[in-house]
Formats: structure tokens, sequence, C-alpha cells
């Protein structure tokens, strides 16, 4: 009985840094990108007298903001970026899941495992980015 109750230990024991791994791998980073209006070659909501692909206002560079998705919790930050910009989630077959202000950071759990669409606006530019939800 002890020799069993050892053998069970020593696997916990060995299989608890692979477990713990396994747990702290589970966050990954949404890819985001930004939304150009193919037929004018501007940024969504750009003024045609800006330059294609620059914002008139605030510009704020794609790497300011970072999507997690880490199980069922989604975590948008812009450290640097906007003090106001519009988290909109919608699963893939278009139905809206979130879409509310925030202001640098925001955490939301999602109950429905899936694929989604992740869409960040701040000022005239638009994010966009797809992320997986998964048990």
């Amino acid at each position: 009985m002890k020799r069993l109750l050892f053998v069970i230990v020593g696997a916990m024991v060995l299989l608890l840094p692979y477990m713990l791994l396994q747990a702290q791998n589970g966050a990954h980073e949404i890819q985001l990108t930004e939304i150009v209006d193919m037929s004018t070659g501007f940024n969504i909501g750009d003024s045609p007298l800006d330059e294609p692909g620059q914002s008139g206002d605030d510009p704020t560079p794609p790497t300011d903001f970072h999507a997690i998705i880490n199980g069922h919790v989604l975590s948008v930050a812009a450290p640097n970026g906007p003090l106001q910009s519009r988290l909109i989630v919608n699963k893939v077959d278009g139905t809206p899941v979130i879409n509310f202000p925030f202001r640098r950071t925001a955490t939301v759990n999602l109950s429905d495992t899936g694929d989604y669409t992740l869409t960040i606006k701040t000022g005239n530019r638009t994010f966009q980015g797809n992320f997986t939800v998964t048990d």
C-alpha cells in the first residue's frame, strides 16, 4: 500500500510542472489588423483630405492595442492608446455578443465556445481580429 501511494505521489510531482505549464500557455494573443476601406485606400473614418492609411486624428499604431483570450476570458488593453474606445465582439455568424465603450482596458467572460470576431473602434481607426473560445 505504501508503495502504491509513493508511485501516485511521485507521478503527481512529475506531472505538476507540465500541468502548470499547460495552464499558463492557455492564453493566446489575438492578432489585430487595421481595417482599411478598399475603395478609397483610407482607414475607415478617414477624411479624403488625409493621406491614405493615415488618420487625421490621434493616430494609434495597431501595436498599442493588445487582445488576449485565455479560456473564456477576453482581455483588451491599450495602455498607451486613447482614453476611450469601443469593444465589439460578434460570433462569426454575425450574432452580436458584446458592444460597449471602454477606457484603456476591458475584461469580459464569454460563456459560449466557438469562433468570434473582435473589433476595436477608436477615433477614426478600426482594428479587427478573429479568435476561438474552447473548453
